[in-house]
Order: structure tokens, then C-alpha cells, then sequence
């Protein structure tokens, strides 16, 4: 299947070498490409600890729930400093992330949408019990929506 889009998009691919500020810093130069119109993806994992991974299906860990929870918490009460330092104050967040490129890419998106941002959770799911796959999109309330969605949250 092709996919067919009619937006200008840009993904963000991989910040190895960065730590949440410098993830931060890197979403901050995108608001001109989302005032421009450009759809700006940012692709990682919510939790990430492949050392736990056996490839079978089962409940979401605790430890798993748990760093979901505190992510969506804080993301909904807009505690970007509490973020920032997620090593410090998440649940288990060095069980759920033994190193942070997989939880990078949401201080990206988080920057980009600026400040006030609306926020939704799209879809919430674990994979194998400890890959939690969690979705949010971040609205920005300059940005004046250009497109609309159906039910999916697919651009109509």
C-alpha cells in the first residue's frame, strides 16, 4: 500500500547524542515549519528496555504502567521541568529507559508545539508487556488547524 499525503511533513529521525535539553532545544527551531503548515512527526517509545524483551505476549509490567501514567501526568499538567528531569522524579524511569534515544523524540514534539499546546492521546498500547507505544498529538493554539479528521485521526 502507498501512502498518499497532501501536507508538507518532516520526521524527526534520532537525536543519539542529546540529552532531553538538547531534545528541547532542537524542537524549538520547528515552529516556523508548523506556522508554515508542515505536519512535524516524532517517532520513539515510551518505554524502551529491550533487555526485558522475550518476544511474548502478556499484560503491560507494572514498571511499565506506571512510567506511562507519570508521563501522561505530567505532559497533561505541562511540567516541562519535572520532564526534563524524568531520570530523576519518573517511576523506574532507567528500567523503562536504559538510554534515552527511544524517549527523545517527545521533548522534540513537546518544544515544537511551543507553549500552551493542547494535548490528546491518540492511542495507548503495550507491546510484549514492556514496549509501551503510547501516541500524542500536540496542538498549538497560534497554529490555526488548516486540515480536519475523521474519527482515527486520519486528515480528511
Amino acid at each position: 500500500m502507498r501512502l498518499t499525503i497532501s501536507v508538507p511533513a518532516c520526521q524527526e529521525h534520532g537525536l543519539p547524542s542529546a540529552e532531553p535539553a538538547g531534545a528541547w532545544r532542537f524542537g524549538q527551531a520547528m515552529p516556523p515549519l508548523r506556522e508554515a503548515g508542515v505536519l512535524i512527526i516524532c517517532s520513539g517509545s515510551l518505554t524502551h528496555n529491550l533487555y526485558e524483551f522475550r518476544g511474548q505476549h502478556g499484560p503491560a509490567s507494572d514498571y511499565v504502567t506506571r512510567f506511562a501514567d507519570w508521563t501522561a501526568e505530567a505532559l497533561r499538567k505541562g511540567d516541562l521541568q519535572t520532564l526534563l528531569d524524568y531520570r530523576q522524579n519518573a517511576p523506574e524511569a532507567e528500567r523503562a529507559h536504559p538510554s534515552d534515544e527511544h524517549f527523545l523524540p517527545l521533548f522534540v514534539a513537546l518544544s515544537a508545539a511551543g507553549s500552551g499546546y493542547e494535548l490528546e492521546m491518540l492511542e495507548g498500547s503495550v507491546a510484549y508487556g514492556v514496549l509501551a507505544m503510547d501516541s500524542y498529538l500536540f496542538s498549538s493554539p497560534s497554529h490555526t488547524r488548516r486540515y480536519r479528521y475523521d474519527s482515527r485521526h486520519r486528515i480528511l
